[in-house]
């Protein structure tokens, strides 16, 4: 848990939730904050710890895009969540949504540009997406960190200007108009819907982490069939990407029920405001349980990859 991204403290929040969950539950846990970037240090720091396997709370940059896990395979250490490459496709909005357009799957219509690109470009780019409001977010981060709704040019630039700082690449989407959705996935299987309502008019880190206000519909009060729907959208977006034991997928949903895939996130947070827990418990299961069951999970199907490869 920990880390070094901007989500490093909502890391720790959720670190520390589920080593006391595992822990209660009889799990021989030790809780790991990673504060650095340096492999050989980490390896080090993980090999000191005598761990056997490892459920990853870290959210962000090295948590979420492949680097850890990559360092716990050299290692050989189990882990829980999505390998390598699939945490590589769904931390980058960009390569994610080309991923679901390939595959005939609603995204908001999108550019992408880098800090370098020329004004001209980017207002022609806008008015493709039918002019503003867009939204401006960084390509490769998660919490809403950097995300911004601008209606002008010159909210345009700024928003830009912010996003920016967590790196190169920068996503520009068509403004959806509607109800925002989410759906869960463990083990293989789509949990309740959730409809998200926050306080402003889009689901930004105040809301998800300090705003009293946002409420969470468990499950979301619409129709079996939109429910139903989509649950398959999201365990379709969670299976192009490769993604396994467990994630969550955003949705947008307009006047028209018309329905746009905006992201999928490997590791969605562990808080006590968090939506995958939230789902689980409609299901009956307890966040102690939860937890147990991911690492359960995870055992499984690294285990059977694990037989397999032996068995080529």
């Amino acid at each position: 848990m920990g880390g070094v991204s901007s989500e490093r403290e909502i890391s720790l929040k959720s670190g520390k939730a589920i080593y006391e969950a595992l822990s209660d539950s009889g799990v021989n846990a030790v809780a790991l904050d990673v504060q650095t970037q340096e492999t050989d240090k980490i390896k080090a720091f993980i090999q000191e710890a005598q761990i056997d396997s490892a459920f990853i709370a870290l959210h962000g940059t090295f948590g979420e895009d492949g680097q850890i896990q990559s360092l716990l395979e050299q290692m050989d250490i189990l882990y829980t969540g999505s390998g390598v490459k699939a945490s590589q496709m769904a931390i980058n909005k960009v390569a994610a949504q080309e991923c679901f357009k390939q595959h005939n799957m609603s995204v908001p219509r999108n550019f992408h540009l880098g800090q370098a690109d020329g004004q001209v470009e980017w207002e022609s780019a806008i008015e493709s997406l039918g002019g503003y409001p867009v939204v401006v977010k960084p390509a490769l981060e998660g919490s809403s960190i950097g995300v911004h709704i601008v209606d002008d040019a010159v909210s345009f630039r700024e928003a830009v200007a912010d996003a920016g700082k967590y790196g190169d690449q920068i996503l520009v989407e068509q403004y959806i108009q509607g109800r925002e959705f989410t759906v869960s996935l463990l083990d293989r299987k789509p949990l309740p819907v959730i409809e998200i309502c926050p306080p402003e008019h889009f689901f930004d880190f105040d809301s998800k982490y300090s705003s009293a206000k946002t409420r969470y519909i468990v499950p979301a009060k619409i129709s079996p069939i939109l429910a139903a729907t989509l649950q398959s959208i999201a365990l379709k977006a969670y299976r192009l990407l490769g993604c396994a034991d467990f994630g969550r997928v955003d949705l947008m949903v307009d006047k028209d029920l018309n329905h746009y895939v905006l992201e999928v996130n490997t590791i969605p947070g562990f808080t006590a405001s968090s939506l995958l827990p939230k789902a689980a418990a409609e299901t009956g299961l307890s966040f102690n349980q939860l937890c147990l069951k991911i690492l359960e999970i995870a055992y499984g199907t690294k285990k059977e990859k694990k037989d397999q490869s032996f068995n080529i």
